[in-house]
């Protein structure tokens, strides 16, 4: 036979006092209680508001950065259609302001199946306004103690048609008008540009101008996806910039632009 013997502790005992003062201290407890900011950022994150911001809804979205460097965060609106016309239209226009005061709007409309897919056409135009872009100097000698800043604006339409001759191959022309203007940096951090610097040593800082510009391109690109881990894609450009303004900036510009993919690793890497 077995006996369960229970032993009472004595009211005045030490393990008594104990454990009356931990049941008073756990009646005291409050939960923890969160700011406003703190319960606004769980919500945002629970109800994934960035990302449906960012997906949008009809094609209609917040772009949120991607401003050149210096000019601060970006946002603004933006709309986007791959699926006008049945697939054979593409639209897009956005505009931004940054955190700096710099601007920035375009609009590109392209149709990339002509010809049953053996070429495509595309036409974009774009502003730009920057309002302290640093300026060094001119040439290697430049110091960080020479730093300035001037206001960059600009405007620009151009076009392309291209043929794809054979599947990886894509060739092309360009043409467009941009205009140019540069002036004081608006900014109380540094100097506006044109107060230490000559127009020798800042061409361009106290007269603009304007260029057409024309061009021819060849792409051969073979990657095996959008998100490659295999192939390859090599870019040549090049554009003639005439100066319809001042008649004295004529130049060319080549681009060039190479990559290749090497997947390992069963092609994760």
């Amino acid at each position: 036979m077995c006996a369960w013997v229970v032993y009472a502790q004595e009211p005045g005992t030490r393990a008594a006092e104990i454990e009356r003062a931990r049941e008073a201290r756990a009646a005291e407890l409050q939960p923890d209680l969160q700011s406003k900011p703190e319960r606004f950022m769980l919500w945002f994150r629970e109800n994934r508001v960035l990302e449906r911001i960012s997906a949008g809804f009809n094609g209609v979205r917040v772009k949120l950065g991607g401003m050149v460097t210096g000019g601060g965060f970006a946002f603004g609106p933006e709309f986007s259609r791959e699926d006008l016309l049945d697939g054979r239209l593409k639209f897009r226009a956005a505009g931004q302001i940054s955190t700096r005061n710099y601007r920035r709007a375009e609009a590109q409309l392209t149709a990339p199946y002509l010809a049953e897919g053996r070429a495509f056409a595309s036409a974009r135009a774009a502003y730009h306004d920057y309002t302290s872009l640093n300026y060094y100097g001119p040439g290697g000698a430049s110091k960080k103690t020479g730093r300035s800043a001037y206001r960059y604006e600009d405007g620009a339409i151009d076009g392309w048609f291209g043929i794809r001759p054979v599947r990886p191959l894509t060739v092309g022309a360009a043409v467009g008008y941009l205009t140019v203007d540069t002036g004081p940096g608006r900014t109380d951090d540094f100097v506006s540009t044109e107060l230490i610097y000559a127009p020798a040593q800042a061409p361009g800082i106290d007269r603009q101008t304007d260029f057409a510009r024309y061009g021819a391109f060849a792409e051969f690109d073979y990657r095996d996806s959008p998100y490659p881990r295999n192939g390859g894609k090599y870019l040549v450009q090049y554009v003639r910039y005439n100066d319809r303004g001042l008649r004295l900036h004529d130049f060319g510009r080549l681009e060039v632009d190479l990559q290749q993919y090497v997947g390992f690793f069963n092609r994760r890497r």
